[in-house]
């Protein structure tokens, strides 16, 4: 029993690791809610947006091809990491 036990754990512990090591886009994509990103970046284009933008909405929808998208709590905080604000 006790060796069964260890292997069901090494099983467990192996599987776990390896989800681990996935990239967070295939582990952990979803959508967000404006309450949980009020503003959301692109990470591949440096660009933030912001409610109301055109792309919000679009933007705050999981990708199926990669999540790149930074959330910020403001405006100031997305254009401290660098990013510059949709035009439109």
């Amino acid at each position: 029993m006790g060796v069964h036990r260890f292997l069901m754990r090494g099983k467990l512990i192996t599987a776990v690791l390896l989800l681990s090591l996935l990239p967070p886009f295939l582990a952990f994509a979803r959508d967000y809610t404006p309450q949980e990103c009020p503003v959301v970046g692109n990470k591949n284009s440096r660009i933030y947006h912001i409610p109301g933008g055109r792309h919000y909405r679009q933007m705050l929808q999981e990708n199926k091809r990669g999540d790149n998208r930074d959330c910020f709590p403001t405006e100031g905080a997305a254009k401290a990491a660098g990013y510059r604000k949709s035009k439109t």
